[in-house]
This record gives C-alpha cells, sequence and structure tokens, in this order.
C-alpha cells in the first residue's frame, strides 16, 4: 500500500465512509479480464454458429439477460458471505456478467436494435477504460489512512479458521497494524496476532502463478541488449507512418489534392490524435541524444495518446480486429515503463555518486 498520509477527501466524514479495499486492484483486473474475454468468446461464437435465436418464433432472448443474471448472482454471494474467495470469486462472475451485458450496447443506443452498430466497439473501448481510470484513480492516488489500514486488517481477519490464520494474512495483518499509529483496536488484535497459530503459506492460485512467469518472460526480453535499439526505431518507424497517414488523408483522399476532407468524424479523429501522437514521438527522437530518460517519457506519452484516444476510432473503423493493435499498444506501454524506471534509478545512482564524490 501506498504510505502517503495525503487525505483522500479531507478529514470529514466522507472519508471514513468511503474505505477502500487493498486487494482491489487485483479483484478489478480480474473483473475486467473475464469482461472482455467474454465480448470476445461471446462475439467468436456466435461468427461460429451463424448468430442463432435463443427462444424460438417470436421470442428472443438476449445474452443481456444472461449477463444481468451474472450480476445479479455476484451481488447476491457478496452479500451473502465472507471471505477472501468471495471477493474474488464475485469478481469473475460479475465481470464475465457485465461482459455479456455491455456486448449488446449497439442495441442500447440505436433506434433499430442494431447488434452490429459500428460504434459499438468504441463504445465498450471507452466504458472499460474509465472504469479502469476512474478506480486507479480513487485506489492509488492519495496514501491509505491509518482507518482503512486498521479496517483493512479487520478485512484480513475474515480468513481465520478454527485458531489458525493462513501465513500470508497474518504477514499483511502485521504489516498493516504497524502504520495504524497505535489505536487501541490495533493493539488489541495485535495482541491476539501473537496468540493464535499461522498455517504455512499458501501457494499462490494457478491464475497469479501464470500472470508472474509471464510478467518474468516480458522483463527478460524487455532487459535485452537489442530491445531498446528496436524500440527507438519503431517509434521513429511509427512517427513517419503517421505523417504520412496524415497527409494522404489530407491530400490524397478519392484523389482531390487539396479538395477538402470528405472522411468520416472517426477518420478525422483518428487523423488528429495521430498527429498529438507523433508529434510526442517526434520530441521523443529528438530527446535521444541527451536524454533517454526524457525521449522515453515522450514515447511513453505517445503511447498513452494511442491506447486512450486513438484506439477509440479504431474500433469504430475496424471493430474487433483492433484488439491486435491495443494489445501490442499495451505491450510497448509495459516496456516503456519498464525502461522509465531503470533509467530513472540509473540517473538517482549518478547524482548519489557524484554527491558522494563532491
Amino acid at each position: 500500500m501506498n504510505d502517503k498520509r495525503t487525505p483522500a477527501f479531507g478529514d470529514g466524514r466522507l472519508r471514513n465512509t468511503f474505505v477502500r479495499n487493498s486487494r482491489a486492484m487485483d479483484q478489478l483486473e480480474i473483473f475486467l479480464v473475464s469482461s472482455v474475454t467474454t465480448i470476445l468468446l461471446i462475439r467468436l461464437f456466435l461468427e461460429l454458429t451463424g448468430y442463432p435465436q435463443l427462444g424460438g418464433g417470436t421470442l428472443h432472448i438476449a445474452h443481456m439477460l444472461w449477463g444481468g443474471l451474472g450480476m445479479l448472482a455476484a451481488l447476491l454471494v457478496r452479500l451473502m458471505f465472507l471471505g477472501r474467495w468471495v471477493e474474488y470469486f464475485t469478481s469473475f462472475v460479475g465481470g464475465v456478467g457485465f461482459g455479456a451485458f455491455i456486448d449488446e450496447i449497439g442495441k442500447f443506443v440505436t433506434q433499430d436494435n442494431d447488434y452490429f452498430f459500428a460504434p459499438a466497439f468504441s463504445l465498450m473501448y471507452v466504458v472499460f477504460v474509465l472504469i479502469y481510470l476512474v478506480a486507479h484513480w480513487a485506489l492509488t492516488s492519495w496514501g491509505y489512512s491509518r482507518t482503512e489500514y486498521l479496517m483493512n486488517s479487520l478485512n484480513r481477519l475474515q480468513e481465520y479458521r478454527d485458531g489458525y490464520l493462513p501465513g500470508d494474512a497474518r504477514q499483511d495483518i502485521a504489516l498493516m497494524l504497524e502504520k495504524t499509529g497505535g489505536d487501541a483496536l490495533a493493539a488489541a488484535l495485535d495482541g491476539f496476532l501473537n496468540d493464535i497459530s499461522s498455517q504455512p503459506v499458501a501457494g499462490p492460485s494457478l491464475y497469479h502463478r501464470a500472470r508472474a512467469r509471464l510478467r518474468r518472460i516480458y522483463i527478460r526480453v524487455v532487459n535485452t541488449r537489442y530491445f531498446a535499439p528496436l524500440l527507438n526505431f519503431f517509434f521513429l518507424f511509427q512517427m513517419l507512418t503517421g505523417v504520412s497517414y496524415i497527409v494522404l488523408e489530407i491530400f490524397l483522399q478519392e484523389g482531390k489534392i487539396g479538395g477538402g476532407l470528405e472522411a468520416s468524424f472517426s477518420a478525422v479523429s483518428l487523423m488528429i490524435s495521430s498527429g498529438i501522437s507523433a508529434t510526442c514521438i517526434f520530441f521523443g527522437v529528438f530527446s535521444l541524444h541527451r536524454s533517454r530518460l526524457a525521449a522515453y517519457k515522450w514515447f511513453e506519452r505517445a503511447m498513452l495518446v494511442n491506447i486512450l484516444l486513438s484506439q477509440i476510432f479504431l474500433f469504430t473503423i475496424n471493430q474487433l480486429s483492433a484488439i491486435t493493435g491495443l494489445l501490442f499498444s499495451l505491450l510497448v506501454l509495459g516496456a516503456l515503463r519498464l525502461l522509465v524506471a531503470q533509467e530513472s534509478e540509473k540517473l538517482v545512482k549518478e547524482q548519489l555518486e557524484t554527491a558522494a564524490g563532491g
């Protein structure tokens, strides 16, 4: 957890009412992954089966209803039961339900209930991006208060069974209690921890093991000697193709040189966002000779423009095929953030050595 003391909503009642869950980002990740996977599986199934109608005759049981059922099941389980497994299980089931629900967004926003509405994927993408950005802001933008550390300690105690507490829960509770500032309840909980036995630390789940393995492979690839030069070349190539795309859209569309732009809103918006991204890349390439850290930060801004802006319009134009580009952009963004962290660490080390030598 972030240990800064900056208050979330000031020092009033609201901050103590909305106590954040320290495991929420993990659960949000499961929710989003299960939602997106559900949409892709539904679209694939319908494509392979010729879009069958469930119900027959005048009835049509839309999969939006199954999505609502999934979200209802997640809500009821969360209301009725306690425990860590409940949080993760309902994140998955709720994500599946939400994916099945929002997949039919085209029917919600068109007069003719058009499931194949072209901007549907863009609308879904915007919803998922907003969910992530709002949740990430709320969960990580300021430090946890003493009350939040204490309440999360109590939350982890839900794993207590028959005089035993899992070892990882015990470690987490102890760390959080140290940050409560000597609260009376925290002292009582600390004494309780000393009086009970702990079970061996359970191994990570299959999902977390797979994620950790992929992360190790990813870091190993990024740290190879050829990766950074290839990345620089990629951004130079992307800048040139972005500029070429803009020129073609403006001057060569339908063979009318300088005859005005006759393009859809999505094409015009994509052209503008491509221009912003190309400008960021230009500053990054210009910065390479003096500071790789500055260059990587400009490249990172270019990828954020691509992910948060360009992809919206790409999904309108190319729909499902734009997912490949999005996944590639996310991988590049992750690589840039690793390189930025490494360059920042190297810079701090050089400054400390300079200060020590002076």
